[in-house]
C-alpha cells in the first residue's frame, strides 16, 4: 500500500493540490512505497513558485534509487 506522509508541522493555510492517482501511479512504477514531504512546504514560510519542495522517498525492498 502506498502512503503519502506529511512529516512534521503543516500550516493550516497551506494546501497542496495534486492528482492523487497520477502520484500513486508514479510511485508504483518506481517502487516507492512511502513518500514524505518535509521542510518549508510544511511551514508558514513556504512560498509557491519560490520555495523548493523537499520529498523523501522510501523504496520497496529490492528496488534501488537511480539518477
Amino acid at each position: 500500500n502506498l502512503r503519502l506522509v506529511k512529516s512534521g508541522f503543516m500550516s493550516s493555510q497551506m494546501q497542496l493540490n495534486f492528482d492523487h492517482q497520477a502520484l500513486a501511479d508514479f510511485c508504483r512504477a518506481r517502487g516507492i512505497r512511502k513518500l514524505s514531504l518535509f521542510g518549508s512546504a510544511l511551514r508558514d514560510d513556504f512560498r509557491s513558485g519560490e520555495s523548493d519542495l523537499d520529498v523523501l522517498a522510501e523504496f520497496e525492498p529490492g528496488n534501488e534509487a537511480t539518477i
